[in-house]
């Protein structure tokens, strides 16, 4: 699914919980790359191994943009490979205003120390919005289900 956006915009930062300077490892993917280095079945599925280190800044989501001067609908896109939730968390107070939520989860860890989907998903129907979405799920012989795209649509009161 390829959701239409009016405008774009590009930061030089990574998001994560507080502004700092981070380590990075780089796979042999580098879309794949992050601060949390590449676990066992990620390795094992795609043959990504780190092959380098690079030290990036990290920003706050709402230090970078600020969700109140956006026109509606706010559609919020995440693919910070298995940092879904901590972006998520720190942007919480902001998260009434976001219309819907497209983020990449695993099933599976592909990730030292990264959430699932089931921990995002518990996490934002807490925050109000309900799944309504999967899309361009992959899965492996070996491991089964691994990651997908998922919708999540915040629930409106109608009066």
């Amino acid at each position: 699914m390829r959701l239409p956006f009016a405008r774009r915009r590009r930061y030089p930062a990574a998001l994560g919980r507080v502004p700092e300077q981070a380590t990075f490892f780089v796979t042999s993917r580098a879309n794949s790359s992050l601060p949390l280095q590449p676990a066992a079945t990620q390795q094992a599925e795609y043959g990504r191994v780190t092959s380098a280190r690079i030290t990036v800044p990290v920003a706050r989501l709402l230090d970078v943009i600020d969700v109140g001067s956006l026109r509606r609908p706010i559609v919020l896109k995440l693919d910070v490979q298995g940092a879904g939730l901590d972006v998520l968390r720190v942007a919480e107070s902001s998260l009434f205003a976001v219309d819907m939520i497209y983020c990449e989860g695993s099933y599976a860890e592909l990730y030292n120390g990264q959430s699932l989907v089931g921990e995002i998903a518990a996490y934002l129907q807490v925050q109000g919005y309900s799944l309504r979405g999967v899309y361009n799920q992959t899965a492996s012989k070996e491991f089964g289900p691994l990651q997908a795209d998922f919708l999540f649509m915040l629930n409106r009161v109608t009066p």
